[in-house]
């Protein structure tokens, strides 16, 4: 949520552009988490068990599915 600075503040608020590569908040975090998971496994050698696994095809499919119901 955004907060517009006080009226009479002489503050101009302006919403960023977020260009047309902007990743909403939710699937920034989901691929963040991913990213986090790779990198345990891969760079400190982290065991890869099935739940961890399952858990990471939980975060993934939730990325596709927040992917898929977005307006544009």
């Amino acid at each position: 949520m955004v907060i517009p600075p006080p009226e009479g503040s002489g503050a101009i608020w302006r919403p960023a552009d977020p260009g047309p590569d902007h990743v909403g908040g939710a699937e920034r975090q989901a691929a963040h988490a991913l990213g986090a998971f790779l990198a345990g496994i891969l760079l400190l050698s982290e065991a890869l068990t099935p739940l961890r696994l399952a858990a990471a095809a939980l975060i993934a499919s939730g990325l596709v599915l927040m992917k898929l119901s977005s307006a544009h």
